[in-house]
């Protein structure tokens, strides 16, 4: 993140910015880190927006939101990027200080540069394009493929709140049902 993100808090900023989504529960930092791992917070009055809670939703959510700011948000007009995705490659539980748990995601980032984006756009739905007989589409990939951008990034959670607790937790269990008995195959 830039100087100018470094002293936004992330739940501030990302509130702000994607309005058309619910706002996230959490504090904390980027999640660059475990020491500036992102809270994920069950009784944060924003995890009304998420009920069931559901902490690991939170988590892909966050994801994908700081890596649009990372590739789009902070970057100057000219160095944006264009069909941001992310894949887990890997997820560990870590566990930290007075007992603390923490979910720590390692994710394949790929995306375009926004002119590459725009010259494949076009030529793919240009006269010559997909719509052709003559379009090669196995070349159109190849370069789109060589073109993209990867990056491994990692992504700290604090999931005290959530780990290893159930919405339903203190809720009377509702009895057991009593199957009827039945009857013997016949043999």
């Amino acid at each position: 993140m830039t100087e100018f993100y470094k002293d936004w808090e992330p739940q501030t900023l990302l509130a702000r910015k994607y309005k058309s989504r619910p706002a996230l529960p959490i504090r904390g930092g980027w999640g660059y880190s475990k020491e500036d791992a992102v809270v994920i917070d069950r009784a944060h009055p924003a995890a009304a927006n998420f009920q069931p809670f559901n902490g690991v939703e939170i988590e892909r959510i966050f994801i994908q939101l700081r890596l649009w700011e990372e590739l789009i948000g902070i970057r100057p007009e000219g160095r944006q990027h264009s069909g941001c995705q992310f894949k887990l490659i890997k997820q560990s539980l870590v566990g930290g200080e007075n007992g603390k748990m923490y979910d720590l995601m390692e994710c394949d980032i790929t995306a375009l540069p926004d002119h590459v984006f725009e010259e494949l756009k076009a030529e793919w739905e240009g006269p010559n394009g997909f719509r052709s007989p003559d379009f090669d589409e196995d070349d159109h990939l190849r370069r789109r493929d060589a073109a993209m951008v990867h990056y491994v990034g990692q992504y700290w959670f604090e999931i005290s709140s959530f780990f290893g607790k159930y919405d339903d937790e203190g809720a009377d269990d509702d009895p057991p049902v009593k199957m009827p008995a039945m009857p013997s195959p016949l043999m």
